[in-house]
């Protein structure tokens, strides 16, 4: 079964284990570094007190002198008040002294190492630390020089060095809980003061809904990781504002689109059935009844295409097309729109031009509304120039107009879906206020680029980029 804990909990049984831990490791390193220095200082003392000994030991008649070696001993070693006793044996393993207070119970190993210290115990179990120290000494007669070794093992209990080592246990035995305890107490309080803004935070995410998007989270006095996640989070929640609102205005426009139509056809249904009416009479009315009703097919059919991008980013069917034969067709087919209202139509296509990966009749969408716009805001007698030529990588259409131009206020919202720079214009003079966010869409889809430059006016010019290449496609 899994315990969910609080990150507080969490955080402070994290710190306190790891304190723990590194409390465990402390003590052990230092009771092991601080019971080996014991050790080779009591070492150091032993080897040191076995070298003093060997200074006043003396040969007299061809053995060691004991009673001069008492007498010394007695006069200047004083190793009865530290505690140090000592035993002599010659070559032969014998005993030849024992110091006055050398433990009777304790039976020395002769074969102990030179200059090392050994532990060892007696019958009653006491332990001792023994340090074996060789000494070479010389008879002092000049007529017969001989040298005579021996070994002398120096010893002491080892109760001084259990007893700091247990005082240390006793210390790390109160401290480690001590110090656990006041850590988890002092580090559960900074983790909940510290989490404390998301508290705050998560309280103020839950109140904020779809009816109240305009409020923000509380951001933290200190800029820190908290501070930069809640501004991260307000940038997120301004981002879901705006396209709820692009939503809900997208919806609205939609509706008083389709609403429009809907009621002229109502309108004229009701005043046909009003009274009986002539053959002549009913078909001008179905004529303007099938109007409206392509009208709301075009919108409906331009929501869809705008639908289909927003959910699907790779909507579009790349082929191998060349873009000059392309555009030479469409321009065709506005030429008598063009003629109706006195417009001419020049074109400038680049002789270089080769096939390129585009999605056909998505790019004939984007022409067709460019023309469609350049016709519709050019004045009788007015002249359109089409001219499409590469560029880097890719090639450069461009369509420029003797029109109406637009606004400098109007220009940061011409891609925008529903927007309409004059909106005093009828509908069938202005459109539906889709074709540029159409053609937006449409261009981005293809890793292109659309832009825009008027003076109201005088003119608009459109430019669009589309790459020629398949890995520069999106």
């Amino acid at each position: 079964m899994k315990i969910n804990l609080p990150i507080v909990v969490r955080l402070s049984l994290w710190n306190t284990s790891i304190l723990l831990i590194a409390l465990i490791i402390f003590g052990s390193l230092s009771y092991y570094f601080v019971s080996k220095e014991l050790y080779y200082e009591q070492m150091s003392l032993l080897k040191e007190s076995g070298e003093q000994v060997s200074e006043i030991m003396h040969i007299r008649d061809g053995r060691l002198d004991t009673r001069h070696l008492m007498y010394e001993s007695r006069e200047d070693l004083n190793f009865s008040e530290k505690g140090i006793f000592f035993q002599i044996v010659d070559k032969r393993g014998k005993t030849v002294f024992l110091s006055p207070n050398f433990p009777h119970s304790l039976k020395i190993d002769n074969k102990i190492s030179s200059n090392q210290i050994t532990r060892i115990s007696d019958k009653s179990e006491s332990a001792f630390s023994v340090v074996s120290v060789p000494a070479a000494i010389r008879t002092r007669h000049r007529s017969h020089k001989r040298t005579y070794n021996y070994f002398i093992y120096t010893g002491q209990s080892i109760r001084y060095v259990t007893r700091i080592l247990k005082r240390i246990k006793h210390l790390f035995f109160w401290l480690i809980p001590v110090v656990l305890l006041l850590a988890s107490t002092g580090g559960w309080y900074m983790a909940r003061k510290s989490l404390a803004p998301v508290v705050k935070i998560t309280k103020a995410a839950r109140e904020i809904s779809l009816r109240n998007l305009q409020q923000r989270l509380p951001k933290p006095k200190v800029d820190d990781e908290l501070g930069q996640l809640t501004t991260t989070f307000n940038d997120m929640i301004q981002r879901l504002e705006k396209g709820v609102n692009d939503i809900r205005q997208f919806t609205a426009d939609a509706s008083h689109e389709l609403r429009t139509p809907l009621t002229i056809m109502r309108g004229e249904i009701e005043v046909t059935l009003r009274r009986t009416r002539s053959r002549v009479e009913y078909k001008e009315k179905l004529a303007d009844i099938h109007k409206e009703i392509l009208w709301m097919a075009k919108i409906v059919e331009n929501l869809l295409t705008l639908s289909r991008a927003d959910s699907d980013k790779n909507f579009l069917e790349l082929k191998s097309t060349r873009p000059d034969k392309l555009v030479r067709e469409i321009i065709e087919s506005f030429k008598t729109a063009a003629i109706k209202n006195s417009i001419t139509i020049e074109e400038k296509f680049d002789k270089s031009l080769s096939n390129i990966l585009i999605d056909r009749d998505k790019i004939r969408q984007v022409v067709n509304n460019l023309l469609d716009n350049a016709i519709k805001y050019t004045e009788k007698h007015g002249n359109i120039k089409i001219s499409m030529f590469k560029k880097n990588d890719g090639i450069l259409i461009d369509v420029t107009d003797t029109g109406i131009g637009i606004k400098d206020e109007d220009m940061p919202f011409v891609f925008n879906r529903f927007f309409r720079a004059d909106k005093s214009r009828t509908r069938f003079g202005n459109g539906t206020g889709l074709g540029l966010s159409i053609c937006k869409l449409i261009v981005e889809a293809h890793n292109g680029e659309i832009t825009i430059q008027s003076e109201f006016g005088k003119g608009t010019t459109v430019q669009v980029f589309l790459p020629d290449k398949p890995d520069k496609l999106t």
